[in-house]
């Protein structure tokens, strides 16, 4: 009678074996179908995955460290990336044809594939409107406890092609902020109520410090705001206190430019 050999394997999502599980050259699988994998050490006692390649919206998950040259196509922005053991970082070896690089963002409301989610970064996937991109900016080149002149006038917004929402409309303040918008989670759908409480009491979007706003052909390319003040002549005679105070589509900081 034949003997069964199985090698040595789990069948939990996102477990890895570990240098102390396995011999150089041995192999080891994960059988999980959201997460197949075969696995053997190196020479250095690290662990390798051989494949396949890890498709999601965030980075593999995992109890042990990634290997070096492990893939993983990100869903969130149509990236594919390598892992890199020496900077401990994964490197996107390709993007959608927009582009690639962090310091570049799209916005295009009238694509198809555009979202304003937190899953997407803007870079290979255009963001539905100009706050959301305005919103990464600022979350990327704020640093907390750390000097921001890194980041300083390094970021560029582009607009694609049509019509491009900018919500403008007057946002809350810092308190009422705190205590009406619940903490985001990863990966959420940002609701244009959401993105509008971001936006100063006054209304107008907050154009980050040093960010620029181009497009690839300004012809072709609208900035449509959400809102703006109401106001009749009538009113202006009749009922001055009514009127709506005055407000921006964009308010300009430091550095920017469009």
């Amino acid at each position: 009678m034949a003997q069964r050999i199985q090698q040595k394997r789990s069948s939990i999502a996102g477990k890895r074996p570990d240098s102390s599980y396995l011999e150089p050259g041995e192999l080891a699988l994960n059988t999980n179908a959201d997460d197949p994998g075969v696995y053997f050490e190196v020479n250095d006692g690290s662990v390798v995955k051989a494949g396949p390649t890890y498709i999601g919206e965030t980075e593999p998950p995992t109890n042990i460290a990634y290997g070096q040259g492990e893939t993983w196509y990100d869903l969130g922005n149509g990236t594919f990336n390598v892992y890199s053991a020496a900077s401990e970082e994964w490197l996107q070896a390709y993007s959608a044809p927009y582009g690639g690089s962090m310091r570049l963002l799209y916005v295009g409301t009238q694509f198809p594939e555009a979202s304003d989610d937190l899953s997407n970064d803007g870079v290979a996937r255009p963001f539905s409107t100009l706050n959301r991109a305005c919103i990464e900016i600022a979350r990327r080149s704020i640093l907390q406890n750390r000097k921001d002149d890194t980041f300083a006038e390094q970021f560029i917004i582009m607009l694609l092609p049509g019509t491009n929402i900018v919500y403008n409309d007057p946002g809350l303040s810092k308190s009422d902020f705190e205590n009406d918008i619940p903490n985001f989670t990863e990966n959420q759908v940002l609701t244009p109520e959401t993105i509008r409480a971001f936006n100063p009491e006054t209304g107008g979007l907050i154009l980050p410090r040093g960010a620029s706003i181009t497009s690839f052909d300004t012809r072709k390319t609208l900035i449509r705001p959400t809102y703006y003040p109401s106001w009749s002549r009538f009113d202006y005679t009749e009922y001055p206190d009514t009127l709506e105070p005055r407000s921006n589509i964009l308010k300009w900081t430091g550095g920017s430019s469009i």
